[in-house]
């Protein structure tokens, strides 16, 4: 597999083994085999990042990058649409413009991480995402999927940096689907209460 940009141009010295090829592969469950091509990638991308060498675009979209470990790369414009990033560690990284559209982030780390001007639209996350410390000015959350269990005040701090020029409701409007919009005014509540606390 030859790792490339979203532009195409492929990215010289990413070449990353096929481990279905390697020894004991055969005895890998699909599960133990995607992995083992995952932790290949990132090795492949860690390696290639080492060297002075820029990731910023790089394409990874629709794989299964689940667990792992990209703390502190630049990852400017890259693209991982539809991938699945669930436990991923992204502390510290750059991922400025880059598009996780429909992306699974599910417990996924990016604490100190500059998403601004990322695409989100239908990611996946949960309360237990980390976005401790994480810039999302300019950050697209529109019709992000949130797990049913992931507290209001998680959503609202969420929408708060990523718009912070917009109304309360502005800010649920563009993240809740229309059939949770009666949640707005429980939002618009629990804001105000905030605000009175301080």
């Amino acid at each position: 597999m030859q790792l490339k940009k979203t532009d195409g141009t492929k990215m010289y010295g990413t070449v990353v083994p096929d481990v279905a090829g390697t020894e004991g592969a055969d005895k890998l469950t699909p599960e133990g085999l995607a992995r083992r091509q995952m932790e290949a990638i990132v090795k492949c991308m860690s390696a290639y990042s080492a060297i002075g060498n820029s990731l910023d675009r790089i394409d990874l979209q629709g794989l299964d990058l689940a667990g792992g470990q990209f703390p502190r790369m630049e990852l400017n414009e890259a693209n991982f649409s539809g991938t699945d990033l669930s436990t991923a560690n992204f502390h510290g990284a750059d991922l400025r413009g880059a598009n996780l559209s429909g992306a699974n982030l599910e417990n996924t780390i990016f604490r100190e991480a500059d998403l601004r001007g990322a695409n989100l639209r239908r990611a996946k996350i949960r309360c237990t995402t980390d976005f401790r410390d994480t810039r999302l000015e300019g950050a697209d959350l529109t019709s992000i999927v949130i797990a049913k269990e992931t507290p209001m005040e998680f959503i609202l701090a969420l929408a708060e940096r990523a718009y912070p020029n917009l109304s309360v409701e502005e800010r649920m409007r563009i993240l809740l689907p229309p059939r949770e919009l009666p949640s707005i005014e429980l939002a618009q509540h629990m804001e105000l209460d905030r605000l009175a606390a301080e």
